[in-house]
């Protein structure tokens, strides 16, 4: 086992306060000095320090990669090289007392098809344990198949789905296995789903804390019209308590779903999957749904839809477009947050990509090149009450655009704290460039501050390379004056003044 030796070059680690008075900023190492790799993602965090994904596979599967080690100061402490010929990694994650990843084929394939779970002490010097988590038998190279791995909130179970074509009958075979953290087996079970589907039909997928399955799978008849019920999108859930599954569909004929979250909130016991709705016949988010499922019974408690206002579709798009009829689109939900109140606070960004060509000349010969425009603009926050009325809605107006990068310093990071919401994104479009942070209060309450600001550390973070790791706490990797680094943000969780 190689270890990689501690080393510290022209780097200083420091304790800032920012100059406001939300939180304190831990600057890290350059994670690139310690791996040959050029892609980082934060990995989570416990007793024996924080990790970091390290891989060179850009919107690809990733085959080989490093974990690396940091204390809570983020020094670096050490890493370890891992790659699986003919595996892909499907989900890692930190756990209380180490780390868990698995790997499943790169590839498809006929045979037997096997997803393998590992366990590896916090130090990275040693597995612990290593299971087949769940195995599948393809019969054909005809025979489509697929996996999902998903945690439950708590990380303290880990559900495998396996999902392959019944050769008998028309449908999948779903397969679902549940571990605890030590991947010890606590159930598993077997159904016909009687609907045809791939993998990219599936557009969520949700483990509850008693391990109940839910997920989200959208088809679509080509026999009939658009605006006669062409697209259905179905909810399926499992209550293991029951032993059933159920799938039924979210909107009406004519109704498609535009976007949709799960979450679920502790106090009531209920999983709620929630997202955006609008007609077949154009790309309009019409309004917002939420479908609430009691987790012991498996009944649906909760089930309303609600049109967004014309007065918010003014103040998001402006009222000139609201006037011609225009309403919401292409906004993604990047996360919905249960207030202690039992509220839901929906989260989105509006996101597309725009293609153009460029002219150019070579030896007399004009050529074409073409490119594309990664657009990450308005930022929209609804909240929504269990009877579906809108407690409060706000926009924060925001325009990202880059070329050929996929957005790479784009998008909006999220932290939820027991006080407030943080939502951190780079102002690239603006003379300053500074990283903006916006805390959101339950109701709405919105304070602005400038988190790190340029004029005294040229900054960009990498949000999607970020995540929270604790209660008050996110690690995101950042660029500092065209050198890579990591930085931990802590909160003092005090409310908005």
């Amino acid at each position: 086992m190689k270890i990689i030796k501690l080393h510290i070059v022209f780097v200083i680690m420091t304790l800032i306060s920012t100059r406001t008075f939300a939180q304190q900023i831990t600057w890290g190492e350059d994670p690139r000095a310690n791996s040959k790799n050029a892609y980082f993602m934060t990995i989570g965090e416990n007793e024996s320090g924080i990790y970091i994904l390290s891989h060179s596979s850009r919107k690809k599967d990733i085959t080989r990669f490093a974990i690396e080690h940091y204390n809570h100061d983020l020094f670096f402490l050490n890493s370890k090289s891992i790659r699986q010929r003919g595996q892909k990694l499907l989900k890692i994650q930190t756990l209380n007392n180490n780390l868990f990843f698995a790997m499943g084929p790169s590839s498809q394939k006929s045979g037997l098809q096997t997803i393998t779970g590992y366990l590896i002490d916090s130090r990275l010097e040693d597995y612990s344990k290593q299971i087949a988590l769940m195995k599948l038998h393809v019969e054909s190279h005809n025979q489509d198949y697929f996996f999902k791995i998903k945690s439950a909130p708590n990380f303290d179970k880990i559900g495998v789905l396996g999902f392959v074509d019944n050769t008998q009958q028309k449908g999948k075979n779903v397969y679902y296995n549940l571990f605890d953290e030590n991947l010890d087996t606590i159930v598993a079970r077997n159904f016909l789903l009687n609907l045809e589907f791939d993998e990219n039909n599936i557009s969520e997928v949700f483990i509850d804390k008693n391990g109940n399955f839910y997920l989200t799978i959208e088809y679509s008849n080509e026999k009939i019209k658009i605006g006669e019920g062409r697209y259905t999108t179905e909810l399926i859930y499992c209550n293991l308590k029951t032993n059933q599954i159920i799938h039924i569909p979210i909107t009406d004929k004519g109704f498609r779903v535009r976007d949709v979250n799960f979450t679920s909130d502790d106090s009531m016991n209920v999983v709620f999957a929630s997202g955006f709705f609008g007609a077949e016949i154009n790309e309009y988010q019409k309004g917002i749904f939420q479908i609430g499922i009691d987790e012991q019974t498996g009944k649906i408690e909760i089930n309303t839809f609600t049109d967004i206002p014309i007065t918010f579709v003014s103040d998001v798009l402006g009222e000139k477009y609201s006037n011609k009829g225009t309403l919401l689109n292409n906004f993604y939900i990047k996360k919905i947050v249960r207030t202690t109140d039992n509220r839901s606070i929906l989260i989105a960004e509006r996101y597309f990509t725009d293609t153009y060509f460029d002219q150019y000349w070579m030896n007399g010969v004009p050529l074409s090149i073409s490119h594309r425009l990664y657009h990450y603009d308005e930022i929209i926050l609804i909240c929504l009450d269990t009877l579906g009325s809108i407690s409060w809605n706000k926009v924060i107006q925001k325009k990202q655009a880059s070329q050929d990068d996929y957005g790479y310093f784009s998008s909006i990071l999220i932290g939820v704290s027991p006080d407030y919401i943080s939502i951190l994104y780079n102002d690239r479009m603006s003379r300053s460039k500074d990283v903006l942070q916006y805390r959101v209060s339950k109701d709405g309450d919105i304070k602005t501050d400038i988190l790190l600001p340029a004029e005294e550390v040229y900054t960009f973070i990498i949000p999607i390379e970020g995540k929270q790791t604790g209660y008050d706490r996110i690690v995101v990797p950042v660029l500092r004056d065209r050198e890579y680094s990591i930085i931990k943000i802590t909160y003092n969780n005090k409310s908005i003044p």
